[in-house]
C-alpha cells in the first residue's frame, strides 16, 4: 500500500524540519498543476482559434498571451522549487543530524552494542536525503494529481466512460510501480550489514595504523578477496533491486502508452462526431504523449523515492523513540549523593537478541571504605559486571541497591559524581594535558598537585621541553602536541582518578597496556594515595590485588570464589591456580619473587 495512517505521521517529519519550505514546496506543487491545467485549456482555445474560419489575430492574440503566460509561470515555478529545495535541504541536514546525534548519545548503551541498531543508524545517517527525496516525491504526487484530476473533468464532459477509463488505468499503473517499492527497500536494508563489513576490512587495508601487522603478517591479499567477496554479494543485491525499478519503469510506461492509444481513439471518434474540437483533441493527445513518460520514468522513481523513504521514516521514528539513559550535562555537587553500599541480589543478565546467559545470580555486597577486586579469565562476564555497577545497563534480572534502593528507581547522575573510572579502552582525547585530567573533576586543578602526581606515577612527558607546559596539547593531530605510547596514556588516566578526588574508585584492567612489574610498582603508589577510597578492582591479573578485603572469582558468569587473598589460596582453586600462572610474570631481574606468594 502507498498510503496508510503511517504515512500520514511521516508527512509530519518535513513540516517538523522546516515548515516554512515545506508550505512553499507543497504549495507550488498545486499552483503547477493548476497552471498546466490551464496551459492545456487555453491551448485547445489557441489551436481551435487558428483552424477556424473566422481566424482574426485580434482573436488570437488574448488566449496566446494567456498560454505563454501559464509557460511563463511553469517555467518560474521549476526554478522557485529549486530554490526551496536547497533550502529545505539545508535545514533538514542541521535538524536531522541533531536529531539523530542527540538521540545516538542519549540512548541506553547497551543498543550502541546491538548490530541491528548500528545497521538502522548508518542507514539513517544521510536522513537529509531521504527527506528531500520523500518531499520531492510528495510534491510530484500531488501536481500529478491536480494535472489527471483536470483531465478525468475536462473529458468527463464529453464522456464519463472515457474518463472513469483514466482513473481505472491510472490505478492499475501506481498499483503496479508501488507492489515492488518494498522487495526493493528490503534489498537495500540486506547491504547494510555487507557495507559495515567492507567498510572496516578497508579501514584495515588502507588505514596508517595497521600498517606494521599489514606488512608483519601478510594478511593483505586475504582481506582483499574478502572484501571483493562482499563487494560482489552487496552489487548482487543492488544489481536485484535496479532489476526491479527498471521492470516497474517499463511496465507503467508501456501500460499508459496502450492506453493513450485507445483513449486516442476513443477521442479521435468524438472529434469525428463532433463531440470535441481539433484543438481540444491535439492539445490532450499531447498531454498524453507527454504523461506516457512521467507515468513511466518519473512515476516509478518517485513511487520508489516514497516507499523507501517512508520506510526510513518509519525507521527515523522508531530510532528516535528508543528508551534512553537519565541524562544530564552536569550534576551540582550540592546534590551528589556518597556511595555508602552496592549490592548485587541474584542478578543475571543477558545481551539484547540473545540467548545467552552472561551472569547467573551473582550475589555480592560492597561497602564504603574497602578495596574489591572482581577477577576471572578473559570473557567470564567481568567486564559486564563492571557495566551494571555504572547502570550502563539496564535489561537485567535481580536487583542492584544502591543504599538499599534499587538502581532501576534512582537517578544514578546523582550519585555518578561521587565516582571515578578508569577504563580499560579508554578514550584518547587530544585536549591538553590539564584538560585531560581535570575531564570528570569539579574542582580546579592546581599544577603544583598536577606535577607531584605526575612524580609519583613517574609520568615523563617531558613537559620541561614543551614550550607550552600542561597546556600542550596530546598527540599529533595539531603541530606542537606530543606523542604518547599507551602506557603513558593509562598512567594519565589513574592520575586523572587520583585528582580527582572522588570516594569511589573503579578501575577495570587500568593497567593492560603496562608490564606486569612496572603495573605492580604503580598500583602500590595509586593505593598509597587512595588508602581512605572504596576501590574496586576488575581484573584478570592477581598480583595488584592481594591486600583487598574481598576477592569475587567470576567463571562462566558465577561467583565460583569469594574472600581474601589468604583464604582464597588456602582454597585451593580456580584463584590459586590462576595466581600460580601468573607468578613468573614477576621475577625481577636478579630472579626474585616480587610477590612473595603466601601458601
Amino acid at each position: 500500500m502507498i498510503l496508510n495512517h503511517d504515512n500520514f505521521e511521516y508527512i509530519k517529519i518535513p513540516f517538523k524540519f522546516s515548515k516554512k519550505y515545506s508550505i512553499l514546496l507543497f504549495t507550488s506543487g498545486i499552483i503547477y498543476g493548476f497552471v498546466y491545467n490551464c496551459a492545456i485549456f487555453v491551448l485547445s482555445i489557441v489551436l481551435d482559434r487558428l483552424g477556424s474560419s473566422r481566424f482574426s489575430l485580434s482573436n488570437l492574440i488574448r488566449p496566446l498571451s494567456i498560454y505563454l503566460i501559464c509557460m511563463g509561470l511553469m517555467f518560474l515555478i521549476n526554478i522557485l522549487q529549486t530554490n526551496y529545495q536547497n533550502n529545505f535541504k539545508y535545514h533538514a541536514f542541521i535538524e536531522s543530524n541533531k536529531s539523530l546525534y542527540t538521540k545516538k548519545y542519549r540512548m541506553n548503551y547497551i543498543l550502541n552494542e546491538d548490530s541491528i541498531i548500528l545497521d538502522k543508524f548508518n542507514m539513517l545517517k544521510n536522513f537529509d536525503e531521504n527527506i528531500v527525496n520523500y518531499v520531492k516525491s510528495l510534491v510530484f504526487f500531488v501536481t500529478l494529481f491536480f494535472q489527471l484530476l483536470f483531465l478525468f473533468f475536462l473529458i468527463s464532459v464529453y464522456s464519463i466512460p472515457t474518463a472513469s477509463l483514466i482513473c481505472l488505468f491510472t490505478i492499475i499503473i501506481l498499483f503496479q510501480v508501488s507492489k515492488g517499492g518494498n522487495a526493493t527497500y528490503e534489498a537495500h536494508k540486506k547491504v547494510q550489514p555487507l557495507e559495515r563489513e567492507k567498510n572496516v576490512i578497508k579501514e584495515i587495508l588502507v588505514d596508517f595504523s595497521y600498517v606494521e601487522e599489514r606488512n608483519l603478517f601478510k594478511y593483505g591479499d586475504y582481506l582483499c578477496t574478502r572484501y571483493n567477496n562482499k563487494a560482489n554479494e552487496s552489487r548482487k543485491y543492488k544489481n536485484k533491486s535496479l532489476s526491479i525499478w527498471f521492470f516497474k519503469a517499463q511496465f507503467g510506461g508501456i501500460t499508459f502508452i496502450i492506453f493513450t492509444i485507445i483513449i486516442s481513439f476513443i477521442l479521435g471518434l468524438a472529434l469525428l462526431r463532433g463531440e470535441i474540437s481539433l484543438g481540444l483533441f491535439v492539445s490532450l493527445f499531447s498531454t498524453f504523449i507527454q504523461l506516457s513518460d512521467i507515468m513511466s520514468w518519473d512515476l516509478s522513481d518517485n513511487v520508489d523515492h516514497f516507499i523507501e523513504s517512508s520506510s526510513k521514516n518509519r525507521d527515523y521514528i522508531e530510532f528516535l523513540n528508543l528508551d534512553e539513559s537519565e541524562y544530564k550535562d552536569s550534576i551540582s555537587p550540592s546534590i551528589t549523593k556518597e556511595i555508602d553500599s552496592i549490592e548485587f541480589k541474584n542478578v543475571s543478565f543477558r545481551y539484547l537478541n540473545s540467548e545467552n546467559t552472561i551472569l547467573t545470580n551473582i550475589n555480592f555486597i560492597l561497602e564504603c571504605g574497602k578495596k574489591y577486586a572482581i577477577v576471572g579469565e578473559n570473557g567470564c562476564g567481568k567486564t559486564t559486571i563492571f557495566k551494571l555497577l555504572l547502570g550502563l545497563y539496564q535489561n537485567y534480572e535481580g536487583k542492584i541497591l544502591f543504599f538499599d534502593k534499587n538502581s532501576n528507581s534512582l537517578n544514578i547522575n546523582i550519585f555518578r559524581n561521587d565516582l571515578c573510572v578508569v577504563f580499560q579502552d579508554f578514550s584518547n582525547y587530544f585536549i591538553s594535558i590539564k584538560d585531560f585530567l581535570q575531564l570528570g573533576t569539579s574542582h580546579t586543578l592546581l599544577e603544583e598537585e598536577i606535577y607531584e602526581i605526575f612524580d609519583k606515577f613517574n609520568i615523563d612527558l617531558k613537559i620541561s621541553f614543551l614550550s607550552n607546559g600542561l597546556d600542550t596539547p596530546l598527540g599529533n593531530i595539531l603541530e606542537e602536541g606530543t606523542n604518547i605510547s599507551g602506557g603513558q596514556w593509562q598512567k594519565l588516566c589513574l592520575a586523572r582518578a587520583v585528582l580527582s578526588k572522588k570516594n569511589l574508585l573503579i578501575l577495570d584492567e587500568p593497567t593492560s597496556a603496562i608490564d606486569p612489574i612496572s603495573e605492580l610498582k604503580i598500583m602500590e603508589t595509586f593505593k598509597a594515595l587512595c588508602s581512605n577510597k572504596t576501590i574496586i578492582y576488575i581484573t584478570h591479573r592477581l598480583a595488584t590485588i592481594k591486600d583487598c578485603d574481598n576477592i569475587f572469582v567470576i567463571d562462566a558468569g558465577n561467583v565460583v570464589e569469594n574472600g581474601n587473598h589468604k583464604n582464597l589460596m588456602c582454597v585451593n582453586g580456580l584463584y590459586r591456580k590462576m595466581f600460580d600462572t601468573q607468578k613468573s610474570w614477576y621475577k625481577n631481574e636478579l630472579g626474585g619473587d616480587l610477590l612473595e606468594a603466601e601458601n
